[in-house]
């Protein structure tokens, strides 16, 4: 057998067993957001505490902005994707402290094109 094959073979089952190890316990979920909280799909209960990404939890659909320079506004509108989640939001989620707690990371959309 040709030894670099054979060493290149040895690397890659190191590397996979290395991988394993790294993300053991680690996945994402997808879920919703309910009226209490967020249930997942691959898990029985609900959660009713939770921990969101910073960009999720923006509270006012519009805001102004005013120059100082001038003295006149524009009405700016806050893209749809960064609206405060609300009940029947899809979710990717990842549980944390074995499963204790859950992190939401993003609202998702499935996508039909």
């Amino acid at each position: 057998m040709d030894p670099y094959k054979q060493l290149a073979g040895v690397i890659d089952k190191r590397m996979k067993t290395h991988t394993k190890i790294a993300t053991a316990g680690i996945s994402a979920e997808l879920g919703v957001i309910t009226a209490r909280g967020v249930k997942l799909d691959n898990f029985k209960y609900e959660f009713q505490e939770y921990f969101l990404a910073d960009y999720l939890t923006l509270e006012e659909p519009d805001f102004t902005v005013t120059e100082e320079t001038t003295e006149h506004t524009h009405q700016v509108k806050t893209p749809a994707q960064l609206r405060k989640l609300q009940v029947g939001d899809r979710v990717l989620a990842v549980p944390i402290n074995n499963g204790n707690d859950l992190v939401i990371l993003a609202r998702v959309v499935k996508h039909s094109g």
